[in-house]
């Protein structure tokens, strides 16, 4: 789940925001059962193998969809797009790092599962780290709904919600084979939507001082939405 804290103890004890907490996302879990079917069944991302983090992390990525949708006022199809993705995007993490840990039987089953799961194509490329994606999204051809998924991406880190720049340099610190210049052009990319979305934010009529501030605001809103859950 989210790296999420309660900052108030004088309104919830610790026991009892973690209820709310685990509540608020098995609800998104309940409303997102194909892209789960898909993590844990099809991509084998599961606690007792050491991948839960994982789907934890795309279970974040919902999260994070879910709420920065209804912040942008995007419509009920929008978001449902961005969530699907960012419940799907690292599906196949383990198969990818481990195939000798599927069985043919089991790959046709993920294959299954994708299908019906139904995530976008295009927008499940943007959450790939590849010259491609770069050059496509650095071009004047990315769409909005592209823009927002590529910003979810890069303001997930496992299950922490941070400032896309301190994410790009933990990736640089994890992956030192990883170009530099790559890295550069992936911060540049982050900020020119960060600051995009800012301004449909200040447009929306959403109280937020500065583009830095997204991350937050989004975090902010999801413990919202936390402490509101039944």
């Amino acid at each position: 789940m989210a790296n999420i804290e309660n900052p108030n103890l004088d309104l919830l004890s610790e026991r009892e925001f973690k209820i709310k907490k685990s509540q608020f996302f098995w609800d998104l879990i309940t409303k997102h059962l194909p892209e789960m079917r898909l993590l844990v069944t099809g991509g084998k991302l599961t606690k007792d193998a050491g991948w839960r983090n994982v789907a934890e992390h795309c279970l974040t990525q919902i999260a994070i969809a879910d709420t920065l949708g209804d912040m942008l006022n995007l419509t009920a199809e929008e978001k449902h797009k961005l969530e699907v993705v960012a419940g799907c995007h690292d599906w196949s993490k383990r198969v990818e790092k481990k195939p000798s840990e599927f069985t043919e039987q089991e790959l046709r089953q993920t294959r299954d599962l994708l299908a019906q799961a139904k995530p976008d194509p295009v927008l499940m490329a943007t959450t790939g780290s590849t010259d491609s994606n770069l050059e496509r999204m650095a071009g004047a051809d990315a769409t909005w709904l592209e823009k927002i998924q590529y910003y979810i991406d890069r303001i997930t880190d496992e299950s922490e919600i941070i400032d896309p720049i301190i994410r790009i340099e933990r990736a640089r610190s994890r992956h030192p084979e990883l170009d530099d210049q790559f890295l550069n052009q992936e911060k540049e990319l982050s900020q020119r939507f960060e600051a995009e979305i800012y301004q449909r934010l200040v447009k929306a009529g959403v109280d937020i001082e500065s583009p830095k501030d997204v991350p937050l605001m989004i975090k902010q809103k999801i413990y919202e939405r936390i402490m509101t859950s039944d």
